[in-house]
């Protein structure tokens, strides 16, 4: 691996138009980064334990400071996420996605999915579950978030942005210096979480949760959940697809996300202890 992955998906035609956003950004970061030069070829690429295929077009995709990726439930963590799949996540300056359950996390979102989320300054969506963190959000879906200055939605499971969020609503979510929930999918983004919940998700300093689908956002996060998430310093986790992003991250999960920079591997070796795997067709294959 001496450079970035080249490849390329097949996006729906109306996501095409958001192409062009991140071709005037691709400069280079601290690292070297491909030019991302459209294929004008058609290939479908299997990657075993994936339950899709990647495949390559006349639009491109690249993953590096650039996560492109076509898998089902698939995370970007960079600045710039184009996705089109089930419950993509982005994780960067800008994201766009008509896929189910996207979710975007940097300055500009825009998405018209199900359950989209944004995460950034501005967010309009009309999708269902829509989330919106930022300084504007306005949102006629069901189970709306608000996160940030402005706040309007006439959505069910409304979500609080505040010092003390208290709630026993199902899928409640709180955003604040405390947060205690005993809710069905209950988050807290604050300095204390505690939840019994299922899908409890923790964005502070403390996350305790034997929650299924658990997140941790912070400092400490300790879950058994399926599908559990950290994001700090300390991630430990036996559930499936677990993802960390911080300075340890142990997990016994399956499909873990393609990486394609020699510091990535270098990376991925520190935190690998647990874990056996190896680059097929350019996924990791646990």
């Amino acid at each position: 691996l001496t450079g970035s992955i080249d490849f390329a998906l097949n996006f729906p035609p109306h996501s095409a138009p958001l192409m062009s956003v991140p071709r005037l950004l691709h400069t280079s970061w601290l690292w070297p980064i491909s030019t991302c030069r459209p294929h004008p070829q058609i290939l479908s690429v299997p990657i075993p334990s994936f339950s899709t295929m990647l495949k390559l077009d006349n639009r491109f995709a690249c993953f590096e400071f650039i996560h492109h990726t076509s898998s089902e439930w698939g995370r970007g963590f960079g600045f710039i996420h184009h996705t089109s799949l089930e419950w993509g996540r982005g994780f960067g300056f800008i994201h766009h996605t008509t896929s189910e359950w996207g979710r975007g996390f940097g300055f500009i979102h825009h998405t018209s999915s199900e359950w989209g989320k944004g995460f950034g300054f501005t967010h309009h969506t009309s999708s269902e579950w829509g989330r919106g963190f930022g300084f504007l959000h306005h949102t006629s879906s069901e189970w709306g978030r608000g996160f940030g200055f402005i706040h309007h939605t006439g959505s069910e499971w409304g979500r609080g942005f505040g010092f003390i969020h208290h709630t026993s609503l199902e899928w409640g979510r709180g955003f604040g210096f405390i947060h205690h929930t005993s809710s069905e999918w209950g988050r807290g983004f604050g300095f204390i979480h505690h939840t019994g919940s299922e899908w409890g998700r923790g964005f502070g300093y403390i996350h305790h949760t034997s929650s299924e689908w658990g997140r941790g956002f912070g400092f400490i996060h300790h879950t058994s959940s399926e599908w559990g998430r950290g994001f700090g310093f300390i991630h430990h986790t036996s559930s499936e697809w677990g993802r960390g992003f911080g300075f340890i991250h142990h997990t016994s999960s399956t499909m873990l996300a393609p990486m394609s920079h020699p510091f990535m591997y270098f990376i991925q070796t520190l935190q690998h202890i647990y874990i056996r795997g190896d680059l097929v067709g350019g996924a990791w294959h646990v």
